[in-house]
């Protein structure tokens, strides 16, 4: 925090005597001495009451007297002079070319810092911005601190290009001798009023200045770039001098860079080799600084993002719960320190040990290591674990649509196929409900087969919106927040010059460049071009499941279809589209149109790989990838498999074969809804080929048996062979196998039924899934027993007689 309280300046509104006065406050102000400086500067207020400049150096004394503890009383009153400013000169803007308004660049940096270090980049960027634009030589020492913070802010919002410019900006200013204002370019003003640094001052400057550039080159994934600016930055780190925990957080410095430079070319086992062979040293001490601090921190997050990209998320799981660890014992430890440094003995300080300070607030991580916590419970298959930590970090990134996905993505998983997981997960007496079609009641000659009516609810249903709960209605709302942004940060802007934008940026002069569209995602990097496409295709895709299972039909034809018009649409986007209209349109009666949508020509391809080897969530392409805290793993070649443990067996076509298949037995269906059996039984027999017995959804089977049954004759004995083995069609030889063995088919040991007889059979409809055959008709058949013959016996009769005939064997 910025200490120049801007009193000494002359200005003509205060006398000499007043200057006088202000300098003794600067003086005890400098001097610790809090209580002496705010009674200066009340008497002065009491003939300036509306200056600027006084009230900024008591908001700021006063500040500095809670033990920089009072972060929003200070806030509130930095934003208060500044609309004070800006009314009284009648600006709009933050920052007038007026030299007068120098004065006053204390109170903006002092503002921008504060922003900076309560991590509101985009607000420090702005800020700063201004500053550094309007500065003029009439305040060199301001540059370098406006510079310096102004790069690390550019680096935290993944602009590295803007970043590189103003390195290379400073080094001219600071680091060259007379050439400096001949190649300074439009900085010739600021070229010329730079001070003079010292020999330990400039070499200093190099080093910290050749370290942000290595960070820009890996940010740009500059593999070249990087690999030189770290050879080099190594050297100057083995030749500098010091000792103790300097040198040690030299080293560590250099560990991380070299495994992050490995994780950006996507060698997560040689980066892990790197940063696994120096752990972390114990260290919280304050007077270190934040970096030192943070070390243990940035250790756990760092090895947790690289078994995140070699698919191991459930040790990336654990390795984040030690960062979140350490991040609160090192904020916790911090926080007792400074209050211990700063009370001397005073009880208040000693009432005001459990607020933390604005250099403790920097510290702490606990936002962005919730975030890649939940993405990584989100990956292992824990999704209400995953949900509850993603929610946490909805507190600081609420304005990221990548983040309201994946909290959607939670919800979803956990009403579907991740519920029952979870629980076999926790162990105890879990049993798995079946996704058979069928179930048998009772033994021996007192067996029925009961069709199962429906598959196992999709979770809890809650009407209350507003309780965060992993509930679909509450999916719901994450998607629209993620539509309303995505659909703010475009502002009109259409799909076709988003893709223009990131084609031409290339060929076009400067002046005829338009603007590339960047949607922040902070704590992980921004989106543009393609990556905008994939993110918003797959929010209307879960959106479209969401509403479909919800049951409004209408909404989720409407979602569909703006899938579908999307441009450069993937094949996996495109299918789940015409899936989820087609069961849509069958919902809403309309089932001409439905068959439309389920023609295997609309898809040649169902691949989920997507521009820049992006990272798949499952369910999801839209190509994002985890964000680190040092190490950002963005460049994933390798896809773990492990995302698709907990899938129910009508899980997501693997192959094109396989989706043709679901989409020749949704038209199945769709014909049998039409009471055309024939038909659906061809296409019935056409999908069998095309799916294998594993991969057949239990609605397909629901559907075949309701087809036999219906086309009477044989169909019994068909319909049961296919209950009993599990398959779509019956084969030659478990038909005549069964014909030699009746009991298998018919437990009572009766003949096999023929005609309008039929055996103890009960079938009902089963729920569609929207990767499989869509609902079946509600069916119900008469049950109905064989009558006996006259003169002969009831099959209860013969039962009773062979009970009989074994009991005088066994006497005998």
């Amino acid at each position: 925090m910025s200490t120049d309280t801007n009193t000494v300046k002359p200005s003509t509104s205060f006398t000499e005597d007043e200057q006088h006065v202000a300098g003794n406050a600067h003086n005890c102000f400098r001097a610790g001495q809090f209580d002496a400086t705010l009674g200066i500067l009340k008497k002065l207020q009491k003939s300036h009451s509306n200056d600027a400049r006084l009230m900024h150096n008591r908001a700021l004394t006063e500040f500095c007297k809670s033990g920089k503890t009072k972060v929003l009383d200070f806030k509130k009153s930095l934003v208060k002079i500044q609309k004070l400013l800006q009314q009284s000169n009648k600006e709009e803007e933050d920052i007038v070319l007026n030299t007068e308004k120098n004065n006053y660049i204390s109170l903006y940096y002092n503002q921008a810092l504060l922003f900076y270090n309560l991590h509101q980049y985009s607000e420090t960027e702005v800020i700063l911005g201004h500053l550094y634009e309007n500065l003029d030589g009439s305040e060199e020492t301001y540059l370098l601190k406006i510079g310096l913070l102004l790069i690390d802010t550019y680096l935290f919002t993944y602009n590295p290009e803007k970043a590189g410019n103003l390195i290379s900006v400073l080094e001219k200013n600071f680091l060259t001798n007379e050439d400096a204002t001949k190649r300074s370019g439009n900085n010739d003003e600021k070229a010329k009023s730079t001070p003079t640094l010292g020999m330990a001052e400039a070499e200093s400057l190099k080093v910290h200045l050749r370290y942000l550039k290595t960070l820009c080159c890996l940010q740009t994934k500059s593999i070249k770039s990087s690999k030189r600016e770290i050879k080099s930055l190594t050297n100057v780190y083995s030749n500098s001098g010091g000792g103790g925990q300097q040198t040690n957080i030299v080293q560590v410095a250099s560990v991380f860079l070299k495994s992050n430079f490995e994780c950006v070319r996507s060698n997560y086992h040689k980066a892990y080799k790197l940063l696994g062979a120096s752990p972390p040293p114990v260290a919280t001490n304050v007077a270190n600084g934040a970096l030192q601090e943070g070390i243990s921190t940035m250790y756990y997050n760092n090895l947790a993002v690289l078994h995140f990209g070699m698919g191991k998320h459930n040790i990336g799981s654990f390795y984040m719960q030690k960062a979140l660890q350490e991040n609160d014992a090192a904020v916790s430890s911090a926080t007792k320190q400074h209050h211990l440094n700063n009370s001397s003995g005073n009880s208040r300080h000693q009432q005001l040990s459990t607020a933390k300070p604005l250099c403790v607030l920097n510290l702490n991580r606990r936002f962005e290591l919730a975030y890649n916590y939940g993405l990584q419970l989100l990956y292992s298959g824990n999704p209400a674990a995953a949900f509850d930590s993603l929610l946490l970090a909805v507190h600081a990134f609420h304005a990221n649509p990548r983040l309201w996905l994946r909290l959607a993505e939670c919800c979803i998983h956990k009403c579907t196929t991740c519920a029952s997981a979870e629980g076999k997960m926790k162990g105890g007496s879990h049993t798995k409900k079946s996704n058979s079609a069928f179930a048998m009641i009772g033994s021996g000659t007192n067996r029925k087969v009961v069709i199962n009516t429906s598959l196992p609810p999709l979770g809890t249903k809650s009407n209350n919106l507003t309780t965060p709960l992993p509930t679909l209605e509450f999916a719901s709302v994450c998607l629209n927040n993620a539509l309303f942004l995505l659909k703010e940060a475009m502002n009109g802007i259409s799909w076709d010059t988003v893709i223009d934008i990131k084609k031409n940026n290339g060929s076009k002069s400067d002046e005829d460049q338009a603007p590339e569209l960047i949607i922040a995602c902070l704590p992980g990097a921004p989106l543009s071009g393609n990556d905008i496409i994939h993110l918003y295709a797959s929010v209307l895709a879960n959106n479209a499941f969401v509403t479909l299972t919800l049951g409004n039909g209408l909404l989720a034809l409407e979602y569909s279809q703006q899938l579908l018009s999307l441009p450069r649409l993937s094949g996996c986007n495109r299918y789940l589209g015409n899936m989820y209209a087609a069961e849509a349109l069958v919902s809403l009666d309309r089932i001409s149109e439905a068959i439309q949508h389920l023609s295997v020509e609309k898809i040649s391809t169902v691949s989920l790989e997507i521009d820049n080897n992006g990272m798949k969530s499952p369910g999801s392409d839209d190509g994002s990838v985890k964000s680190g805290q040092n190490n950002k793993a963005h460049n994933h070649n390798h896809v773990s498999q492990k995302a698709t443990e907990f899938v129910s067996p009508w899980h997501f076509p693997s192959n094109i074969n396989c989706a043709h298949g679901y989409m020749i037995l949704n038209l199945a269906n769709a014909h049998c809804l039409r009471s055309e059996h024939e038909k659906a039984q061809r296409l019935l027999r056409q999908a069998s080929s095309l799916v294998s017995a594993r991969q057949a959804p239990p609605q397909a089977l629901l559907l075949a048996v309701y087809l036999n049954l219906q086309g009477g004759g044989n169909g019994l004995v068909t319909a049961l062979l296919m209950l009993r083995h599990n398959s779509l069609v019956v084969t030659p030889q478990q038909t005549s196998f069964a014909a030699k063995f009746p009991k298998l088919v018919n437990g009572n040991g009766a003949r096999p039924p023929t005609g309008n007889n039929s055996s103890s059979f009960e079938s009902g409809s089963s729920g569609g899934d929207t990767n499989s055959a869509a609902p079946v008709n509600q069916t119900r058949l008469k049950s109905s027993t064989p009558q006996p013959v006259a003169g002969g016996q009831t099959p209860e009769r013969v039962v009773k007689a062979k009970n009989n005939e074994g009991k005088k064997r066994n006497r005998r």
